[in-house]
């Protein structure tokens, strides 16, 4: 199967607002929107980004078993029987071997104007399944906060930023 297949979306707008790091998201995607912070509300409302039949976002982890941090010793049984590799090393690389080159084809396919991703650790992984081979990643510092960038032949940008937007 194409692991890079996406999740059918939230069931309802609402679902955006559920929790800090998804309305720091909703915020983020308010401003890449024109719109002021403070309107992350009405934005979630309206636009209803990462909603089922909604159209212009999508919502994905570059490896289909989320961490709650790259420590490798937190991989356990449950893992394991889920994915069927006995060490997160295995499986990580499994996903890099399969899953990256299948987010490439999706992103190939159909070119997103703006890949946003999150965090310092998998910066490579970002760079392998959204920017064009040989295509500059950009490193800047703004306001304190590293920012990497770069820019594909189709005009669509990778923007990873190294912490959780605190909007």
């Amino acid at each position: 199967p194409d692991s890079a297949r996406a999740q059918p979306g939230y069931a309802d707008w609402r679902s955006n607002l559920a929790g800090s790091f998804r309305r720091r998201i909703t915020k983020l995607l308010a401003a890449l929107d024109g719109r002021p912070v403070a309107e992350y509300r009405a934005f979630a409302e309206q636009r209803q980004p990462f909603v089922q039949g909604s159209h212009g976002y999508a919502r994905l982890n570059l490896y289909p078993v989320g961490f709650a941090d790259t420590d490798p010793a937190r991989w356990n049984a449950e893992f394991a029987a889920a994915t069927g590799f006995v060490r997160k090393a295995d499986y990580l690389a499994w996903c890099d071997a399969h899953r990256l080159p299948a987010l490439r084809r999706w992103a190939t396919a159909h070119v997103p104007r703006l890949v946003v991703g999150l965090g310092k650790s998998y910066l490579a992984q970002f760079e392998r399944a959204f920017l064009d081979q040989g295509a500059p990643l950009v490193h800047e510092r703004i306001a304190g906060k590293q920012l990497s960038w770069g820019r594909n032949a189709s005009g669509g940008v990778l923007m990873v930023l190294t912490v959780q937007p605190k909007l």
